[in-house]
């Protein structure tokens, strides 16, 4: 156990106390909190952002000078997200210094939500992560009053990428991005209206919360801005400084769906535990109900978000199967795991009755009625990043005007969490599933508002299109269509 923390071991939270060196995160606050009231994180394009962004730059070019064994610096916290795409996490472990490795070990390559792990973690993990990450940038700037900005850009104003990431040379610029961005366009420059939204604050229950904002904003943010070496590929986004900004706003949205919603009490959930590294050196072990709340952590945000009024989305295992999509096929009666080719294009899609008791007319005509109605577009994969958003339209004419095209938008989806990792990698992170065979994400787009604009309909076309070109060598897919109501 001293030579380092598996992955397993560090999940299953029994640990603390029985690692050398490893401190338990209550026991480490009571010497590292900030004394006095809560320091407050900004928003990068307030007068009190724009200082704490200047002092972040110089806190990231010292960093970037560290070596990959320095728990503090650049490197080591980027891979602590994932080990860059083309290495391995052994291979770069074994490296480093022997005194080096057990911490390495320990952290890397533990993000949750990627690549099969359980999702429920992607909300408190990245808490952490952002923490200790702003504790290393607040020892590195010289400043103990930094606190890191949050990038605003849902505020349809602020959607171009702060100034200071786009200065060439400068620590917080990186070549990675789609140039228009990196030109200072706004990341949703041509994409249709309400690509990027809030329809994860209508969510009541946590579980729902933290699925629907890992895909939206999460996910389309990220693919909206890096390519396959940059924010748009797990391996890669931690390496760019924005990353971290967007985590921080993402983290604000929980606080703000938090000022109505609990989060679990499930010991299982609050009990589980990661390992991080402070601006000291020091192993930490964090358990997710250390993270579940800001307050004790001594920070706050300038400004939450606001909830939305009316009912709340409901969960989709409460919401009754509509329809599916079901290819004709011809050969054996089990075909094996239904693939939506997209590499090759557009795809529209034709739901058909999830039963035959009723037929699908009739039913769509009564969702007008419908609390909630929602299209799932399950088991996204991808080999590489395919450089792409992908638009989901309902029934889009043929030869659409742009007008149409935006009226029968439904959403977006990205790839950001479904590229497959290699073998090397499904190693390094000592995974139990079969990700050749096991299920990618899925993403739950709210439609209820959407088909009563449209009226009663007879039928259902899914129309899957790509959005720009696709990455050369990226094959895409889909492993099937869902309407569900409720």
């Amino acid at each position: 156990m001293n030579a380092g923390l598996t992955r397993r071991s560090v999940l299953a939270g029994g640990l603390a106390g029985g690692v050398s060196g490893l401190i338990p995160f209550p026991e480490w606050l009571t010497t590292a909190a900030h004394a006095g009231p809560p320091l407050t994180r900004y928003a990068a394009n307030t007068p009190q952002g724009q200082a704490m962004v200047a002092k972040y730059a110089t806190g990231v070019a010292k960093m970037m000078q560290g070596k990959t064994g320095d728990p503090c610096s650049w490197v080591f916290q980027w891979y602590t997200h994932q080990v860059r795409g083309d290495q391995s996490k052994a291979n770069v472990v074994a490296s480093l210094p022997a005194p080096q490795q057990p911490l390495a070990n320990d952290m890397w390559d533990t993000c949750q939500a990627h690549f099969g792990r359980p999702l429920q973690y992607f909300l408190p993990w990245h808490r952490m992560y952002v923490y200790f990450l702003e504790r290393i940038v607040r020892h590195a700037c010289g400043d103990p009053t930094f606190t890191l900005p949050y990038w605003d850009y849902m505020n349809p104003g602020l959607r171009a990428l702060p100034a200071p990431f786009r200065v060439n040379p400068s620590a917080l610029y990186r070549p990675n991005r789609d140039p228009a961005v990196n030109a200072g366009q706004a990341i949703d420059q041509g994409q249709p209206p309400n690509t990027i939204n809030l329809q994860c604050l209508n969510q009541g229950a946590y579980a729902g919360f933290n699925n629907a904002i890992n895909q939206n904003p999460h996910g389309i943010v990220h693919s909206l801005i890096g390519n396959g070496q940059g924010m748009g590929s797990v391996p890669w986004a931690a390496n760019d400084s924005i990353f971290y900004f967007h985590h921080c706003n993402i983290d604000r949205y929980w606080a703000s769906w938090n000022q109505v919603h609990p989060n679990p009490t499930d010991p299982a959930w609050g009990n589980t535990s990661f390992v991080f590294a402070d601006e000291k050196c020091q192993r930490v072990l964090v358990k997710v109900k250390d993270f579940a709340a800001i307050g004790p952590l001594g920070y706050r945000y300038d400004k939450l978000a606001a909830m939305p009024g009316g009912g709340l989305l409901q969960s989709i295992g409460d919401l009754r199967l509509i329809a599916v999509y079901r290819p004709l096929r011809a050969g054996p009666p089990d075909p094996g795991p239904l693939r939506i080719r997209l590499d090759d294009g557009p795809v529209v899609l034709r739901l058909a009755p999830a039963e035959t008791v009723a037929p699908l007319a009739k039913t769509l005509r009564t969702l007008r009625s419908a609390r909630t109605v929602t299209l799932s577009i399950k088991n996204l994969r991808a080999t590489l990043p395919p450089g792409t958003l992908f638009h989901v339209f309902v029934n889009l004419p043929a030869n659409a005007t742009a007008s149409q095209v935006n009226s029968h938008f439904a959403g977006a989806i990205s790839f950001f969490d479904a590229v497959m990792p290699s073998r090397e990698a499904m190693a390094d992170m000592k995974m139990d599933m079969d990700m050749s065979g096991g299920e990618g994400p899925s993403f739950d787009l709210d439609i209820t508002d959407l088909l009563k604009r449209l009226g009663p309909q007879e039928t259902i076309d899914v129309t899957i299109r790509p959005q720009g070109r696709i990455e050369s060598g990226a094959q895409v897919s889909v492993g099937g269509v869902e309407l569900r109501a409720g």
